[in-house]
């Protein structure tokens, strides 16, 4: 009841509803989120891990039928053809792709990679990346714990396609990606584009943020905004999910 409320914009039902199930099943994390996006409370830094390693594990075995099928998800395709035009015709590049989920973006970048490596949180999201043979590593970890670590090579281009929607402040990923950023690199990602600056946690649950907080960010962290644009990237119940796709420079 709480899920079908939610889908038509019921608030206040989604919220009774989806109460009496936690009151029932507290561990849910996914539906706690949820329940936090639904009231007028801050919200989190950033969406948690427990939630989002319960969603993609319902998520992962369907993932890229619902996405690429039902939903006309395009934005590994949108996002990797913005990052190509700031790259011109350069080639056998080392890619880190944080949040590399199933590997659909992965399949835009390995024609371009001489190494590909994907980070993601969700082991069963990276074993079908893994099955896919598309990167030369995968890593199983949170990705602003990977980027806190000292950098042992650096990148060529670093994308988080649909990852930063979890994130309020985008300068948690994009300020510790500027230290894995080869010379004349360059970090592309999407997010969901918003009315509200700096940025809103949805009713979905997913954060959009406002285009005027991506340039500070980029600019804070050192980084020359070489593209910011505005596309349909999916559909959510037949409605378009409008995105902003940047592209920094180092």
């Amino acid at each position: 009841l709480g899920e079908l409320a939610h889908i038509v914009g019921r608030r206040d039902e989604a919220r009774r509803a989806y109460g009496r199930y936690l009151a029932r099943c507290p561990d849910d994390a996914e539906v706690t989120h949820l329940m936090t996006a639904l009231t007028e409370s801050g919200p989190p830094p950033r969406v948690s891990d427990r939630c989002l390693k319960q969603l993609y594990e319902r998520f992962a075995p369907f993932y890229d039928e619902n996405m690429t099928g039902e939903l006309d998800y395009c934005a590994p395709e949108r996002l990797h053809h913005a990052a190509a035009a700031a790259l011109g015709a350069r080639g056998d590049l080392d890619v880190l792709d944080l949040g590399c989920g199933t590997g659909l973006n992965g399949v835009q970048w390995r024609p371009q990679a001489r190494r590909l490596v994907g980070v993601d949180l969700s082991e069963p999201m990276v074993a079908r990346a893994r099955a896919g043979r598309r990167y030369d590593a995968l890593e199983t970890a949170e990705i602003t714990a990977w980027l806190a670590r000292e950098p042992t090579e650096r990148f060529d281009v670093i994308v988080a396609c649909d990852t930063l929607i979890y994130f309020g402040d985008l300068a948690q990923v994009v300020e510790p990606a500027r230290r894995h950023l080869a010379p004349d690199g360059i970090v592309a990602f999407s997010v969901e584009r918003g009315e509200t600056d700096p940025f809103a946690l949805s009713d979905s649950g997913r954060f959009t943020h406002h285009p005027a907080h991506v340039a500070r960010v980029v600019a804070a962290a050192g980084l020359t905004l070489a593209s910011l644009d505005e596309t349909c990237v999916r559909y959510e119940y037949g409605e378009p999910v409008t995105a902003l796709l940047a592209v920094c420079r180092s």
